[in-house]
């Protein structure tokens, strides 16, 4: 079945649970070597603010101009140092109408420097409150209240329903905390990285004099990384009738349940509740589309997978061992439990089934 993101009325749950996720944020911004510092008022408020034009449209270059020299002086201060950030957006296909009003909106801050490490490191117990008998009688009543949809995945997908289930709790608490930072902007600093003043700032920050290739290879990593996910940003407001800079997530810039990067979400995203629309809001979507990645970056249950397997996979959804760690060890505390939900609602569905077709209903897997 064709698979079209689109707004549907799921969508909205993106507002009501929208917190940051605290250490999780720190992960992400360890992994990429960030220092993540305070975006300032501008991204608090003006939750309902429309794109806002500033009168400097007219003056704008055809889309085919690329360089932010030529656009006039007005408008390059209405930039607010994002400068670098529109060229890179129009040279991959973004209208340069877009580009300026989303950048020049006054709920985008001010540009400011974004200072990396070039060997990023984490704390070992980062996750360790993660993994407690609180959090995983949670993901237990999560499970029991989408049953069908991680036994569904799980069997398409060939990934224990453990598995997807430990990353949910561990990555947003099954959905209770998603963030509440704009997206756009903290994955535009992270694309912004490479602009010449910022690798200055941190070859001048380094207390070792870092070499100044080092720094500029980190920053071009981090530009390159985060770029296409600045640009499908716009496309995912589009599909969701929102602004841009309305797109709500953590403060390492994802989104929804399982926390995707927001081009991964037209990478890996799936429909799991057979409404053609894909929205990671919705749990029946995210814990196909967790499952869904996990496939396709290795999992298979039907074949053997050894410790370093699984490690590896994981890996590619979160470049952490101690949330690896983490994953696999909640994992394995959950499957007995799981085991006996499995247990006391497959026996009711055959005893309703029994009584007519509520039962029969109850027990139906979701429909792709």
């Amino acid at each position: 079945m064709d698979e079209v993101l689109t707004l549907r009325k799921g969508w909205k749950n993106w507002r009501l649970c929208h917190r940051d996720c605290g250490p999780l944020v720190v992960a992400w911004a360890l992994v990429c070597g960030v220092l993540l510092t305070s975006p300032g008022s501008s991204e608090a408020d003006n939750s309902v603010l429309p794109y806002v034009r500033t009168g400097l449209e007219a003056e704008l270059p055809p889309n085919s101009a690329r360089s932010v020299r030529s656009l006039p002086p007005e408008a390059v201060a209405g930039l607010k140092g994002w400068g670098h950030l529109y060229e890179l957006l129009t040279r991959h296909g973004t209208d340069h109408q877009v580009a300026f009003e989303i950048l020049s909106d006054e709920r985008m801050p001010q540009r400011e420097k974004l200072y990396f490490s070039l060997n990023p490191r984490e704390s070992k117990h980062l996750y360790r409150k993660h993994n407690t008998p609180l959090a995983r009688q949670n993901a237990v009543r999560f499970y029991r209240n989408h049953y069908r949809y991680f036994k569904e995945a799980s069997r398409v997908y060939r990934v224990p329903d453990s598995v997807i289930l430990a990353i949910l709790q561990v990555e947003t608490n099954c959905g209770r905390y998603t963030g509440q930072s704009r997206t756009f902007y903290r994955l535009a600093r992270l694309a912004s990285a490479a602009t010449p003043d910022n690798i200055k700032a941190n070859v001048e920050r380094s207390r070792r004099k870092a070499d100044l290739a080092a720094v500029r290879e980190r920053a071009e990593w981090l530009e390159e990384h985060f770029l296409p996910h600045v640009v499908s940003t716009i496309r995912l407001a589009e599909d969701m009738k929102v602004h841009p800079l309305e797109v709500r997530g953590s403060g390492a810039g994802a989104i929804g349940l399982p926390q995707f990067l927001p081009g991964n979400v037209y990478t890996f995203g799936k429909d799991g509740n057979g409404d053609r629309t894909v929205n990671l809001f919705e749990p029946a979507d995210a814990i196909h589309s967790i499952a869904n990645y996990l496939s396709e970056h290795g999992w298979d249950s039907n074949r053997p997978l050894t410790i370093k397997d699984k490690r590896q996979v994981i890996w590619a959804y979160n470049r952490s061992d101690s949330y690896i760690d983490t994953v696999l060890a909640m994992a394995s505390a959950l499957e007995p439990q799981l085991t006996d939900v499995e247990r006391n609602l497959e026996s009711l569905f055959r005893s309703l089934s029994v009584k007519g077709v509520i039962g029969r209903r109850l027990a139906e897997p979701a429909k792709q």
